[in-house]
This record gives C-alpha cells, sequence and structure tokens, in this order.
C-alpha cells in the first residue's frame, strides 16, 4: 500500500498490520506481529513501554496519552495476549476482530486528522475571499471615482471606496467564520408558552369592575 511521505507511525502500523492479518495464512503470526508494530509506532509516538510492564498496563498508559479509541485497542491487546500466552487455536473469527479493531483506529486517527484541518480549511477560504475582494475592488475603483460627482473632493470619494471594501471583506469573513449557535434559554424563552389563566368568580369581578 503506498502511502504519504508524512504518515505518522501509527497510520503506518496499521496499514502495514492489515495488509499482513489479509496475507498470512497463520493468525496467530499475524497478531504477535501487529501487536510488535503497534508498540513500536507507540514508542515513535512518545508512549514507550516499560520493560516490567505487561501488555494490559501499557495499554492503558497508550490509551491515556494518545487519541486512540477506547474499545479497538483493548481488543488487540487481548488478542495478542491471547495468541502470545496460550495455546488456544486461532482462526478466522480472531483474524476478523483485529481487522474490525485496525478499521477503527484508522477511522478515529482520519476523523482527528480532519477536525485538526478544519481551521486551516477556514482560514485559507478567509484569505482566498479578501484576496478576492481587493481585486474587485482594484478593478472597480477607478470607475467608481470617475462616476462619483465632481464636486466631492478626492479625500471622501476614496474614503467612501474604502467603507464599501471594508463592508464587503466584513461579509467574506462572515461567511468564512462556523454559524453561531443561538443561546438555548433564550430560545426556550421565547419558545415557552403563556399559561393558560384560570378564571375565578374573584378574578372575573376585578376585572369586569
Amino acid at each position: 500500500m503506498t502511502r504519504g511521505p508524512a504518515a505518522s507511525p501509527l497510520e503506518a502500523a496499521v496499514d502495514d498490520s492489515v495488509e499482513d492479518l489479509r496475507a498470512e495464512p497463520d493468525p496467530r503470526r499475524a497478531i504477535v506481529r501487529c501487536y510488535a508494530r503497534f508498540e513500536r509506532a507507540a514508542a515513535a509516538s512518545g508512549v514507550e513501554r516499560k520493560p516490567w510492564s505487561t501488555p494490559m498496563e501499557f495499554m492503558r498508559e497508550t490509551l491515556r496519552r494518545l487519541p486512540l479509541p477506547r474499545t479497538a485497542v483493548p481488543t488487540l491487546t487481548g488478542l495478542f495476549e491471547l495468541a502470545r500466552f496460550s495455546h488456544h487455536p486461532l482462526g478466522p473469527s480472531e483474524r476478523d476482530r483485529a481487522l474490525a479493531a485496525l478499521d477503527e483506529i484508522r477511522t478515529a486517527m482520519r476523523a482527528t486528522e480532519s477536525d485538526a484541518a478544519a481551521p486551516k480549511r477556514s482560514r485559507r477560504r478567509l484569505v482566498g475571499g479578501a484576496v478576492v475582494v481587493a481585486l474587485v475592488a482594484l478593478a472597480v475603483m477607478p470607475a467608481y471615482l470617475a462616476l462619483s460627482p465632481s464636486w466631492r473632493p478626492v479625500a471622501v470619494r476614496l474614503a467612501c471606496t474604502a467603507a464599501v471594501i471594508a463592508g464587503a471583506s466584513a461579509r467574506c469573513a462572515g461567511r468564512a467564520a462556523p454559524p453561531r449557535r443561538r443561546s438555548s434559554l433564550l430560545w426556550m424563552h421565547r419558545r415557552r408558552p403563556r399559561p393558560a389563566r384560570s378564571w375565578t368568580r374573584a378574578s372575573w369581578r376585578s376585572a369586569t369592575t
């Protein structure tokens, strides 16, 4: 599988483990190698396993320090313990569980990268909109100055042009900014129905007199 030059150690470990699990006839060997890759990738990401740590202790430390799924990593750790420390036969069901856990880890990492890239995309849209507004302003400014009343001073005409450009830039920035959420308390206050008035004999007399 081809990967980009900026692939993280965890991404590379997940991709290699998926290929190994699909190609290796023995699921036990593939699962043991998958866990070894995971340990190396975690160490490259700053979480190194201590020599005295058990797989479960290392798993809890990894989950505490890295943004990984809370169910997929324990699944892989349990499969590794089963493959490494028992004689229980492993078959297609264990292979499928390992592949599902790796797919969950890959999906979580992609979602994290997408969330981190969202502010950059918003800034790029904002800069692009500002550039478009500036180009349009440079194209329209000579015509505006030529068509504006001649009795108006040049400084005033330039100030009017700058105000138009500033307004367009503000509208562009408003489109690029994320939408503001309406206050739930204010919305509940506006939507709250008025209680029906219960008329009693005393209130009826006070209202009619």
